[in-house]
């Protein structure tokens, strides 16, 4: 009797608040791989990106102005870096693990560790 009452607690009140969490959570990438789609990646070269208030078309200046955020952080919360293809870039202090991250931004969020290249959401 009582897995009967556990499993009617599942279907009535549990299943359907996920199913809803997920269903959002879809429609959100949903929105953000439109985004993508609407600012694409060149077959060759730099989409170009702006960081802290500049916009460089050079992937190494570009670079060398996200190093340079980096180093005028001085503390631990994040700030807004700039934009990408259409979405919006954060920039924070990882303490843990002594390192520096970009967080993309359109509906949802997603950490970058590597290149904002791999992190898209196309």
């Amino acid at each position: 009797m009582n897995q009967q009452y556990e499993l009617e607690e599942l279907v009535v009140n549990s299943y359907p608040k996920q199913i809803t969490a997920l269903t959002e959570y879809i429609k959100g990438y949903e929105r953000d791989m439109q985004l993508a789609a609407e600012n694409p990646k060149p077959e060759n070269g730099f989409a170009g990106m702006e960081i802290m208030g500049e916009y460089y078309t050079e992937k190494e200046k570009a670079g060398k102005a996200i190093i340079q955020a980096c180093a005028q952080m001085t503390e631990t919360n994040e700030i807004t870096l700039g934009t990408y293809r259409g979405f919006s870039l954060t920039l924070f202090y990882y303490g843990i693990m002594n390192q520096y991250k970009i967080k993309i931004k359109g509906v949802k969020s997603k950490p970058c560790s590597k290149s904002l290249q791999t992190c898209s959401f196309s």
